[in-house]
């Protein structure tokens, strides 16, 4: 499941009842006329399986093929939806998760295209993932606080035990980051208050300013062999407040994979290198882009710790930050460096 699809369980994790079962009723209504080509594509029978078991695990329940059986179980079902409706916001959760699944399953049993480009999908899925563990918007006094925090889920039984403790090390270190982040934003803005208020400013004035803080993440490549991922968080009044947690974890060792791991032992002088030629050929090809030369406090090296991630291709990104090599306008300049 890729970042886009992760994102639409997200959504259809935070659906209501009432528009799960919207969405129940359109999907019978679609699937519902494509039945006929079912009998010239199957899906595999082990993908069906596994649909099978998220179903049963998420708590829910699944068309088996069985036409009449299926007329009696949807609105069987739609009845205990509706008896459910007192029940924990938990199960609610578990049920919008089975209702993807559902449509999935439906459109994998009727869908000739669907099917097709499903059973060329690997059954079983890389040895670690990077997914939402908690994503909220909360309302607070003076600001709103969005955050959307990831968490790295591994198949302990494929990785190496080194490996696994790094995983559950990183997980610890990210709630950690974000809660002192989110602390540190809430002192800010409380000084930025003291002191808007000080010089004669309004609480309501300072209510319009919509100050916002925002955590998110970026996964840049899964495989086998490694997880990268990038954690963004800032504050909208201030661009001194905004910061970049990078993350490049080996599956095999659990080591933090280092720029030298990913280009050799001379990755300073490549890296150099190839970030200068960049930045000549990107304002050669754009006047609007410019680069601080080196007497303007400009790049001159990466040095031995800079922050990158890994690319879908397996290079390596430079990150620079906001202000560092260029211009605020530039935002965060980053240079992918060929292995």
């Amino acid at each position: 499941m890729d970042n886009k699809d992760r994102r639409l369980l997200e959504s259809f994790n935070r659906l209501t009842e009432e528009e799960l079962e919207q969405t129940f009723t359109e999907a019978e209504a679609i699937f519902a006329g494509s039945r006929r080509e079912y009998e010239k594509t199957k899906a595999p029978e082990e993908l069906g399986q596994v649909v099978r078991q998220a179903v049963a695990e998420g708590g829910g329940t699944m068309y088996n093929g069985d036409r009449n059986n299926s007329k009696k179980a949807a609105p069987n079902n739609r009845r205990n939806r509706k008896r459910r409706k007192g029940r924990s916001f938990g199960k609610l959760i578990a049920g919008a998760a089975a209702a993807v699944v559902v449509c999935f399953t439906l459109a994998l049993n009727t869908s000739e295209v669907f099917a097709k480009a499903a059973g060329e999908l690997a059954l079983i899925g890389p040895i670690a993932q990077v997914l939402t563990f908690r994503s909220y918007e909360e309302e607070k006094e003076d600001y709103t606080l969005k955050a959307e925090i990831p968490q790295i889920e591994a198949d302990e039984e494929q990785i190496s035990e080194e490996a696994a403790g790094a995983v559950l090390d990183a997980n610890e270190e990210i709630q950690k980051k974000i809660e002192e982040y989110s602390a540190q934003a809430e002192q800010h803005i409380q000084d930025y208050k003291d002191a808007f208020l000080a010089t004669g400013g309004t609480e309501e004035e300072f209510a319009q300013k919509d100050i916002r803080v925002d955590v998110s993440y970026d996964v840049k490549s899964q495989t086998d062999a490694y997880v990268s991922f990038v954690i963004t968080a800032n504050e909208n009044w201030s661009n001194a407040y905004g910061v970049q947690y990078f993350y490049n974890i080996s599956l095999e060792d659990g080591r933090t994979l280092t720029l030298a791991d990913v280009l050799g032992e001379d990755y300073i002088a490549k890296a150099d290198a190839a970030i200068k030629e960049q930045m000549q050929e990107q304002m050669a090809s754009d006047e609007n882009t410019y680069y601080f030369t080196e007497e303007e406090g400009g790049f001159t090296t990466i040095g031995e710790f800079p922050n990158f991630y890994i690319n879908e291709n397996g290079n390596p990104v430079i990150v620079f930050a906001k202000y560092e090599v260029a211009p605020g306008s530039m935002g965060t300049p980053e240079f992918e460096i060929s292995k």
